[in-house]
């Protein structure tokens, strides 16, 4: 004959009132039907009411809250690519982060969240999809014309680089600033860490052999 489960009808655990015995579980637990103090309505164990089970998860949430307003950057006047932070809101996106009011460059404004108010995840409003780029230099590319061919999630445009090169890469991140060239200046830098002068002194076409002698020797070293 099993043991006979203990009534905790009307007793309290934390925020937690037990209603209504449900009978036994899986876990041969008894479940408990319990109405928290924020008035949601959860089905929790005996044995977690005793032991862990304090709300129906109300705590978790206001702690978490309570920690975002400690310890939220304060991001007023600071510049994002073309947006500028203007003032925070009660808005919490689904992470907790705090969601402030913005000012594009276009003039309009929008919602951006703390958590993605950086370089590589926020760019514009919007508006930057829909601004043309031609003749426009960010380091040294130079936009040509929109690229329609690639996956159309995602807005690419063909770039001139000073080495002569024509690429196509993301409008979004040549305009943040993340791509400044073909790659040309990478291996211009690379090349300048064993004198003393800058990447932009080493000549293009020194550059441009230097990456292409790269590319045979992993040829040869596959091939091998």
């Amino acid at each position: 004959m099993g043991r006979k489960a203990i009534d905790i009808t009307g007793q309290r655990f934390g925020r937690l009132v037990a209603e209504k015995s449900l009978g036994c579980g899986a876990g041969r637990a008894a479940k408990w039907r319990c109405r928290c103090d924020c008035g949601n309505v959860i089905i929790v164990s005996s044995n977690h009411l005793r032991k862990t089970q304090k709300s129906c998860g109300c705590i978790v949430k206001e702690n978490g809250r309570n920690w975002g307003k400690k310890f939220a950057k304060d991001l007023t006047g600071q510049r994002c690519n073309m947006l500028v932070a203007i003032q925070p809101t009660k808005l919490r996106d689904k992470n907790g982060s705090v969601v402030w009011t913005c000012l594009c460059d276009c003039g309009k404004r929008v919602l951006v969240s703390s958590n993605t108010f950086v370089p590589e995840k926020q760019y514009s409003c919007g508006c930057i999809r829909e601004k043309s780029i031609k003749g426009v230099r960010f380091g040294r590319l130079v936009g040509l014309r929109r690229d329609d061919g690639l996956d159309v999630r995602y807005l690419f445009w063909h770039f001139r680089c000073d080495c002569g090169n024509v690429i196509s890469r993301s409008k979004a991140a040549v305009v943040a600033g993340l791509i400044k060239s073909c790659g040309c200046y990478l291996t211009s830098a690379n090349m300048a860490r064993f004198a003393n002068y800058s990447p932009d002194d080493v000549p293009f076409e020194l550059a441009k052999s230097q990456r292409i002698l790269g590319k045979v020797r992993k040829e040869l070293l596959a091939t091998n």
